[in-house]
């Protein structure tokens, strides 16, 4: 969460650069040049996050206005969305390759990518090649529109993060016990047992947190609130299929 929290602040420093830029200027000129700032500095902020090792989103949309009323093409959903794991290319995968790719894309007047290219390449050629395919088949857009509003035949350019993932999650068991107070909150946590290995995000060393947010209560017959103790007992288990 906390590297979330720092992604999401470079944002909100880098976006009021270009709002304040250059007051001088006609509004038109004042938001076509806050628009582009806003885009460089949006980009900016998602490679010092990269580079500072704060993971990004699997891609972000850098469209921007491209004059007065005018706009560009932008899709439907958040382009992360359109890539699972198992379109992951298996040599790649296999080989460790993450990388970044930026694509052009071309979207009719109906809302269709009718072109893809990439226009920036990762180091890996099988992640390159990957990635305008996924796009064309499952994008779905808003097409760009004239000063009037009319759509029109528009280009965008967007970014995919090829990040390899696996299944983080192991046999366990946990077994806690806790007090529940009447303001909903946590006391005398006690750890009676844990095995395996946790699932990443499980707070071991606090292995109450969460049970308890307040958000309900319990309560006795007069709808007063009243003290609990409770146990709870979770697990999973992970095991091979048997091959034929």
């Amino acid at each position: 969460m906390r590297k979330t929290i720092c992604a999401a602040a470079l944002f909100a420093i880098a976006l009021p650069m270009g709002a304040f830029a250059q007051e001088s200027q006609s509004n038109d000129a004042v938001v076509e040049g806050a628009a582009q700032a806003v885009a460089e500095a949006a980009e900016d902020a998602m490679e010092a996050a990269e580079l500072a090792g704060i993971a990004p989103p699997a891609a972000y949309s850098t469209g921007h206005r491209r004059s007065n009323d005018e706009t560009d093409p932008r899709f439907e959903t958040y382009i992360d969305s359109l890539f699972v794991q198992i379109d992951y290319p298996h040599a790649a995968f296999v080989a460790g390759e993450e990388g970044v790719v930026d694509v052009e894309l071309t979207v009719d007047s109906e809302g269709n990518a009718t072109g893809c290219k990439v226009v920036r390449k990762s180091d890996f050629p099988r992640l390159d090649a990957a990635t305008c395919p996924h796009v064309l088949k499952r994008a779905t857009f808003k097409p760009a529109e004239d000063k009037d509003g009319n759509p029109v035949v528009g280009t965008m350019i967007d970014r995919v993060h090829w990040r390899a993932r696996e299944q983080d999650l192991n046999s366990f068991s946990l077994h806690v016990a806790f007090t529940q107070t009447e303001t909903g909150e946590t006391e005398d946590c006690e750890l009676i047992s844990f095995t395996g290995k946790a699932p990443k995000g499980m707070p071991i060393d606090e292995p109450c947190k969460g049970f308890a947010t307040g958000s309900a209560l319990f309560r006795d017959e007069d709808g007063v609130p009243v003290r609990k103790r409770v146990e709870v007992k979770i697990g999973a288990e992970v095991s091979d299929l048997p091959t034929d």
